[in-house]
């Protein structure tokens, strides 16, 4: 999975191309017809963000020193960022559903789970647990499935490809499918979701992540805090000025 570390991306590069990512997506969800050219070419721009997103709480995860308390801040941020998510969504002020971090949070503790639970019939049924409570937040079950890959495959760059392209794909399917039984027509449903198929290329980049900890605290920081507010931003400028 790693390269030649000083010649490769640092953690700053990487979530710092997520952030710019993000901000594409969710202004094009608004602003652009999914179906459109520019619809689907933003938004396969934004698939970089979450496969990074999901790549790091592994390496989060390999590093940190508590769990819990990379679990708590992320829950912690999960609960902060619920309103501006839902206000982003709807344009109201009440509970929609929870965000990426929530997910993120989940996802953590699935490899927490994965990792030192012993007994695999019970870490499998936590997992399974995490997998049903993430149906509450955005990215569900893939996320929680993608960070779990993340961290068994690691260094296995090949596996990890396999692993997240046949999730995409099946993930494609399910879009289609739950398309064509809201009454939609199949044909739309395929055009609809095909940047859906993008979402394994940020493991090409990822491939390039040198570990390097430049920028780290402050990005962490500022990751934490950007997601939220440039939620709010962006749904002001939809629901207010649209």
């Amino acid at each position: 999975m790693i390269l030649e570390k000083e010649k490769g991306l640092s953690s700053f590069t990487l979530k710092l191309i997520a952030i710019l990512a993000m901000t594409v997506d969710h202004a094009a969800w608004l602003f652009v017809p999914t179906q459109s050219f520019w619809g689907q070419t933003l938004h396969i721009i934004g698939r970089l963000t979450a496969p990074i997103m999901f790549f790091f709480i592994a390496e989060g995860y390999r590093h940190t020193r508590s769990v819990w308390k990379y679990a708590g801040r992320l829950f912690l941020f999960a609960a902060i960022s619920t309103l501006p998510f839902s206000f982003y969504n709807t344009g109201k002020w009440s509970f929609y559903s929870f965000g990426i971090m929530y997910t993120l949070a989940l996802g953590l503790l699935s490899i927490f789970a994965y990792d030192k639970i012993k007994n695999p019939i019970v870490s499998t049924l936590l997992i399974f647990i995490l997998c049903a409570a993430s149906l509450y937040g955005d990215w569900p079950i893939l996320g929680v499935l993608f960070c779990l890959s993340f961290h068994i495959f690691h260094g296995h760059y090949k596996k990890q490809c396999v692993a997240i392209g046949l999730m995409s794909i099946l993930y494609y399917v399910d879009r289609i499918i739950t398309h064509v039984n809201n009454g939609g027509i199949f044909l739309d449903g395929v055009l609809a979701n095909l940047f859906l198929l993008s979402i394994p290329l940020p493991i090409f980049i990822l491939k390039f992540y040198s570990e390097e900890k430049k920028g780290k605290h402050s990005l962490r920081w500022i990751f934490y805090l950007y997601y939220p507010l440039h939620l709010i931003v962006i749904g002001v400028l939809f629901w207010n000025f649209r």
